[in-house]
């Protein structure tokens, strides 16, 4: 792993070994509130770039690049662990490693 990918996934098991502390879901329930948790990051990723376009009538430019860079980095640690409350770091890793080869391959063509 490189060291940035390294340094998320094991940020991303923190986080997760906190959230399996403190909540009282477990299993597939878990698994689900993950998951929305994820929609959730998004959505508020999109709020933060429609307000950086002025989109919303009632706030204007209410939002900057800084805060979009925020939200985009929010909604990945969030996927990423989501991912390894799935499998194992190094599973998720290798899975990662692969798929980024298959897209950018694909985006290249």
């Amino acid at each position: 792993m490189s060291g940035i990918v390294s340094k998320l996934i094991s940020n991303a098991e923190r986080c997760r070994d906190q959230i399996i502390m403190r909540s009282p879901l477990t299993g597939i329930a878990a698994t689900l509130a993950q998951c929305l948790k994820l929609q959730e990051e998004a959505g508020e990723l999109a709020e933060a770039m429609l307000g950086t376009l002025g989109q919303n009538p009632r706030k204007g430019f209410s939002h900057t690049h800084d805060d979009v860079m925020k939200e985009i980095i929010d909604v990945i640690l969030t996927a990423t662990v989501l991912a390894v409350s799935i499998e194992t770091a190094e599973t998720f890793s290798t899975r990662l490693d692969e798929r980024l080869d298959f897209l950018t391959a694909r985006a290249e063509r």
